[in-house]
């Protein structure tokens, strides 16, 4: 289950993007995500993590394509976390799948 992360307290501040975070969700199994808007030159970063395991970012040039992008990479993450639990020989798969596809 995704719920905001820390309850909201990171929310308007600076990122791993060096941009201001405008959501952020935590999954009670162990991953993070976060969109960013004014990363520098890029208009907004994704950053999706499972903890223990990854760290990805990947970039969009509208709130809309980030949003799109953000509700995917939930939806993957959730599967992986599945991987990760159940299945570790899927996981290498769902890791190379997950950074050529975001």
């Amino acid at each position: 289950m995704w719920n905001s992360y820390e309850a909201g307290v990171t929310l308007s501040e600076v990122g791993t993007e060096n941009g201001i975070i405008i959501m952020d969700e935590e999954h009670t199994s162990g991953a993070r995500i976060t969109i960013e808007k004014n990363c520098g030159n890029i208009p907004f970063g994704i950053t999706a993590g499972i903890y223990g395991l990854m760290v990805h970012t990947a970039y969009a040039s509208s709130i809309e394509e980030a949003n799109e992008k953000y509700s995917k990479m939930k939806i993957d993450i959730e599967k992986a976390l599945k991987f990760y639990e159940n299945e570790e020989h899927k996981l290498s798969d769902w890791l190379d799948e997950f950074c050529n596809k975001y």
